[in-house]
């Protein structure tokens, strides 16, 4: 990770997650997702949001932020059996082959052009 190469450098990281819910099940997805959006807050998240694909009813993308890579990492020392159990049920809503996708991003600051 760019974040570990530069450890005094500060990097937020995003994480970004694709489920697949059966749109008939949609209230009851968004009723799991507010305990999430909570859960990842209290566990160091600084943003959180969840979007649902116009184009494919049913497809969402559930993404949250930390400050840096350490307060990223940090948030699996925090995992309770709460959010152990809370993620299962999260999980049960995917009717993808697999398990959710999921894919990390650290942020970029390229220099300014003066």
């Amino acid at each position: 990770m760019r974040c570990e190469a530069r450890p005094k450098t500060p990097c937020k990281v995003r994480e970004s997650r694709d489920d697949f819910v059966d749109p008939a099940r949609s209230y009851e997805f968004d009723a799991i997702m507010a305990e999430t959006r909570s859960s990842r807050l209290r566990a160091g998240a600084v943003s959180w949001g969840l979007f649902e694909d116009i184009q494919h009813p049913g497809r969402y993308i559930e993404y949250f932020a930390c400050d840096t890579w350490a307060d990223y990492l940090r948030r699996f020392d925090r995992f309770t059996a709460a959010d152990l159990r809370l993620q299962e049920r999260r999980h049960a809503f995917h009717i993808a082959e697999g398990t959710p996708r999921v894919s990390r991003y650290v942020a970029q600051h390229p220099p300014e052009i003066a």
